[in-house]
Parts: structure tokens; C-alpha cells; sequence
């Protein structure tokens, strides 16, 4: 019982520590209610199989639920996702000096701190909507976590950024 409560603590600590930002962008004169189906075109770049399979499979479970269906041919538009990741190193170490006078003299004080260093990954999803050739949707999802996350964690944070990433779809 002790270990299962440690890995929900531990797990809900590894997803509290992402952050997900959206940004969406749109063509005000296009139809979106005319759109019911959608396909999916190839991208350029290129991540890891696992993390591919995750955002088209997220991406497909939020569509659906906003009345839109996968179809192979004469798709109302062509989904493009262009993902990016890389990692950064931050650093959280100080060093302070600090000089004063207390109630009977001077005094003075160093301070330093403990090198303390961290690995983010951080993964970027450029979702664009195209119809007839033209851009009619485009949001942008960035994720920043850890880089030890399991792989229940990383589908979770998928799932819930392109939940944000759609919330607001279709444009009104």
C-alpha cells in the first residue's frame, strides 16, 4: 500500500512540474462548421516513433469529440504536425556577500549555494489545419518537463495540451 502511494505522489509531482503554453491562430473568414473530416499529412521533421504515436493518437480522441472523423481520401482538410524537441540544463546555484552592522559592531556574511543542475526536455507541436492548399488553423502546443518522466506521464501531458491546444475549436 506504502509503494502505491508513493508512485501517485511521485507521478503527481513529475506531472506538476510541466508546463504547457498554447497559442492558436486562425483565418476569421473560413467555414468551420463545413469541416467534418480530416487527414493527415506527412511533416518533415521527425521525433522518436512513442512520441509521434502519442500526439496523433491525442490529437484523434479531440477531434472526435468535436464531431470531426479521420478519412484517407477527400479529407474537408489536411492536418500537418511539425514537432520539434530539445533539451536545456538549468542552473540553480547563487552566491551572496553581505556586509552590515547589528546592534554592537560589524558584521559580515558569505553566502554560497549548492550547485544544483536539472534537465527539461522541451517539445514544441506546430498543428496547422490546411484547405484547398490555404492555412485555416494553426496552434502552436509547447511542452516543458523533465526528461525522467514515465511513459503514463508522458501521454498524460500530451493529452492534456492538445485538449488545451483544441479547447476553443472550432473558432466562433
Amino acid at each position: 500500500m506504502k509503494k502505491i502511494v508513493s508512485m501517485v505522489v511521485i507521478m503527481l509531482f513529475a506531472v506538476s512540474c510541466t508546463t504547457q503554453n498554447v497559442s492558436v491562430d486562425f483565418d476569421r473568414s473560413a467555414n468551420f462548421n463545413q469541416f467534418r473530416t480530416y487527414s493527415f499529412a506527412s511533416s518533415t521533421s521527425h521525433i522518436n516513433e512513442l512520441d509521434s504515436a502519442r500526439i496523433y493518437q491525442a490529437l484523434q480522441q479531440q477531434l472526435s469529440l468535436k464531431a470531426m472523423h479521420w478519412s484517407e481520401h477527400n479529407a474537408d482538410i489536411s492536418i500537418v504536425v511539425e514537432p520539434s524537441e530539445y533539451t536545456t540544463t538549468k542552473s540553480n546555484s547563487s552566491v551572496g556577500l553581505g556586509v552590515g552592522t547589528g546592534g554592537r559592531g560589524f558584521g559580515g556574511g558569505l553566502s554560497v549555494g549548492i550547485p544544483i543542475t536539472s534537465k527539461q526536455l522541451n517539445q514544441e507541436y506546430v498543428v496547422s489545419m490546411y484547405k484547398d492548399n490555404g492555412m485555416v488553423w494553426q496552434g502552436i502546443l509547447t511542452i516543458r518537463s523533465g526528461t525522467n518522466l514515465s511513459p503514463e506521464a508522458k501521454s498524460q501531458q500530451v493529452r492534456k495540451g492538445v485538449e488545451k491546444l483544441l479547447k476553443n475549436y472550432p473558432p466562433r
